[in-house]
């Protein structure tokens, strides 16, 4: 899990269908030796690796879900730390 700074989602067409323009979390796939260093930690009955900078940056947050603006059928959520 990482910090990420907004995404745009678009058509086939190149137009904007979705956005999110709030510092969000990104949970994806790493390999185990790009993680090596991160803490494990269990969330949702899953194994999440989170950087310790992300760590350091989520000390006293709460993570939340977040409805992005548009219509995303990628992301129609985001987590973010409040």
């Amino acid at each position: 899990m990482t910090f990420s700074n907004g995404f745009e989602e678009a058509d086939e067409n190149g137009k904007v269908t979705a956005r999110c323009d709030l510092e969000h979390l990104l949970v994806g796939y790493y390999r185990p030796r790009h993680v090596a260093g991160w803490r494990l930690y269990e969330i949702g009955g899953h194994t999440i690796a989170i950087s310790l900078d992300t760590l350091a940056r989520l000390e006293g947050k709460r993570l939340k879900l977040r409805k992005t603006r548009g219509h995303s059928d990628i992301w129609p959520h985001v987590l973010v730390a409040v």
